[in-house]
């Protein structure tokens, strides 16, 4: 990928796009563990897939708008799930790591708001990347 201005601006608008998808993805990571109990693992993947729906929408409308004209939708949104649920993957991983690693290192639960929050920011400041590069280079390429 050349670094060149078009670049830069699509990265900083797929970073704006993916700033209201960690709102949506911490927001109801920690409404469904905090609030409702509910397992991490299964609440980061179904928070995960709400922020990705609502990313791919954003991303198609504003960051990729030139390059998904005259495409299917349903074509460009399993490539994006495709590419969101190998994030998942790499998030889930990062999480399972994480949370017993800092759960211990602040010898808390790994279900406290501080640990589960500060191992999700680490699992999605590598997963945008994987994101970003998947998007452009396959989905929306």
């Amino acid at each position: 990928m050349k670094l060149n201005t078009k670049n830069i601006i699509q990265f900083v608008k797929f970073a704006a796009v993916g700033a209201t998808g960690t709102i949506v993805d911490f927001g109801f990571l920690n409404l469904f563990v905090l609030y409702f109990g509910l397992n991490v693992y299964f609440s980061a993947t179904a928070s995960f897939m709400l922020a990705a729906t609502n990313n791919f929408f954003l991303n198609k409308a504003w960051t990729f708008k030139k390059e998904a004209e005259n495409k299917k939708l349903h074509n460009l949104y399993i490539k994006y799930i495709i590419i969101a649920a190998m994030g998942l993957f790499i998030n889930l991983i990062i999480l399972r790591i994480c949370l017993p690693l800092f759960g211990g290192l602040f010898r808390l639960d790994i279900n406290n708001p501080l640990v589960l929050n500060i191992s999700k920011a680490a699992a999605t400041l590598v997963v945008v990347l994987w994101n970003f590069f998947g998007s452009k280079f396959w989905v929306f390429a």
